[in-house]
């Protein structure tokens, strides 16, 4: 057994909302409710910055926006409306929009 599975074990990680555990079951749940993320189309986008991925699932007439900032600086993002977060890594999206980081970011419109 790993020297530290009394800390680091399922139950454990069932537990505690910010756990990776916990991000992996809400991401399967949304894929789960969303034919987009399913079935979708991909696009990516051009890079706002070399650390940043951007890119959208869409099906029908519903898109769903994905960033990915895989750098250690914080990112801005433009948006032109109120975007309506699916998930974030961290506890809350910042403020302005900002991509901390390693944080990734879902949203739809």
């Amino acid at each position: 057994m790993a020297p530290d599975y009394e800390i680091n074990n399922v139950f454990v990680q069932e537990k505690d909302p910010k756990s990776l555990l916990k991000l992996y079951k809400t991401l399967l749940q949304i894929r789960k409710e969303n034919l987009a993320l399913q079935i979708g189309e991909q696009t990516l986008y051009p890079p706002v910055h070399p650390d940043v991925l951007i890119y959208t699932r869409t099906f029908l007439d519903k898109t769903i926006w994905v960033a990915l900032n895989l750098g250690t600086e914080e990112i801005a993002l433009q948006h032109f409306a109120r975007p309506q977060i699916m998930l974030t890594t961290h506890e809350k999206v910042s403020e302005n929009f900002k991509l901390r980081a390693y944080e990734g970011i879902m949203w739809q419109y």
